[in-house]
């Protein structure tokens, strides 16, 4: 059974630097941007300037997908749902190990059950090979 939830900060993951990399190497996009080290780093430095979400897929055997989120104001005050690091990443893209259509469906359900949060959802810079797109 499939489960996703909404986290309120990557640290509520659970994963360590360990387990986030092995996530981002196993996704197909596997980009220096979606390392734990990046997105710690840029969690250091910008992550409290935004509220941070982050959708945690999960099945039996554990964590098989994440997106690492934050809302932004917008220039008239909406709420921009965009990939952690954006304007500073070269690359965006959810972490999936395995099927990775399933991991986006569970993705899209938790972030629409969520729509009363957030008014945009603008998710750039995600590479070209990826699925995702």
């Amino acid at each position: 059974m499939i489960q996703a939830k909404l986290l309120p900060l990557i640290e509520s993951l659970g994963l360590d630097e360990t387990g986030w990399n092995t996530l981002a190497e196993q996704s197909e996009t596997n980009t220096v941007f979606q390392t734990h080290q990046w997105v710690s780093s840029w969690d250091k430095v910008y992550g409290r300037q935004y509220e941070q979400w982050c959708i945690s897929v999960s099945d039996a055997t554990g964590i098989m997908g994440v997106a690492p989120l934050m809302v932004k104001r917008g220039f008239f005050g909406e709420r921009v749902v965009m990939f952690v690091g954006e304007g500073k990443a070269d690359y965006a893209d959810i972490l999936s190990a395995g099927d990775k259509r399933i991991v986006l469906e569970a993705i899209c359900n938790v972030l629409f059950e969520a729509r009363e949060r957030w008014d945009v959802l603008e998710l750039n810079n995600i590479p070209a090979e990826s699925s995702t797109v």
